[in-house]
C-alpha cells in the first residue's frame, strides 16, 4: 500500500497500458503467418484482385520463385510486411476475393456430385437420364469419362476421369440453367 488507508490506482493504470499477452502476441502471429501463406499459394489473377502494397506484392511474386531455404526466409519477410500494414484490411478482401472463387461446396457442387455419384452407380441408364435432363450435355464425351473413371478406379487417369466428369456435369447444368435464362 501507498501508507494511506485508499486504495491505489497504479494497478488499474498498469493494466491497460499493458499490451497483449504472449499468447495472444502468439495467436496473432501465427494468424498473420497464415494470411501470408494464403497470399503466397494465390494465383496471380486473385491476387491482383486485392487491394495490397507494392512492396507487399513484389515480396509475394519474388516467394514464387526461390528455393527451400530463400523461400522460408521471404516468407518471414512478408510476414514482417504484413504485420506493418492493415493485415485485417488485406485478410477481409481475401476473404471477399475468396467467396466468390469456386473452392467451396454450394448448391451446385452438391447437386453435380450427386449426379455423378449417380454416374457411377447406374451407368449408362442414369447418362440418359442426365442427358434427357440436360440436352446439351456431350453425350459421347460423358460416356467416355465415365468409362475411363470406372475402369481402374485407383488409378490416376481414373481420378482425373473422375474430376473431369463432375467439371463436365457441372458445365452441362450451367449451360442448361443459361439456356433457360435466355428463353425466358
Amino acid at each position: 500500500m501507498n501508507g494511506s488507508d485508499e486504495p491505489s490506482d497504479d494497478d488499474g493504470e498498469a493494466e491497460e497500458t499493458r499490451g497483449p499477452s504472449r499468447t495472444q502476441a502468439r495467436r496473432e502471429a501465427t494468424a498473420v503467418r497464415a494470411l501470408g501463406l494464403r497470399l503466397v499459394g494465390l494465383r496471380p489473377a486473385e491476387l491482383e484482385r486485392i487491394a495490397l502494397e507494392p512492396e507487399l506484392r513484389e515480396a509475394i511474386e519474388a516467394c514464387r520463385q526461390l528455393s527451400k531455404g530463400a523461400l522460408v526466409r521471404q516468407k518471414r519477410l512478408i510476414g514482417k510486411l504484413l504485420r506493418s500494414s492493415d493485415h485485417a484490411a488485406i485478410l477481409a478482401a481475401l476473404e471477399r476475393a475468396s467467396s466468390g472463387r469456386r473452392d467451396g461446396y454450394g448448391p451446385a457442387e452438391h447437386a453435380a456430385e450427386t449426379w455423378r455419384q449417380r454416374l457411377f452407380e447406374g451407368g449408362d441408364a442414369e447418362l440418359q437420364a442426365f442427358v434427357a435432363q440436360y440436352p446439351t450435355a456431350d453425350r459421347p464425351h460423358l460416356r467416355q469419362l465415365l468409362r475411363n473413371a470406372t475402369r481402374v478406379p485407383e488409378s490416376p487417369k481414373a481420378r482425373r476421369a473422375a474430376r473431369d466428369l463432375l467439371q463436365a456435369i457441372a458445365e452441362a447444368r450451367s449451360a442448361a440453367v443459361a439456356e433457360a435464362d435466355r428463353c425466358e
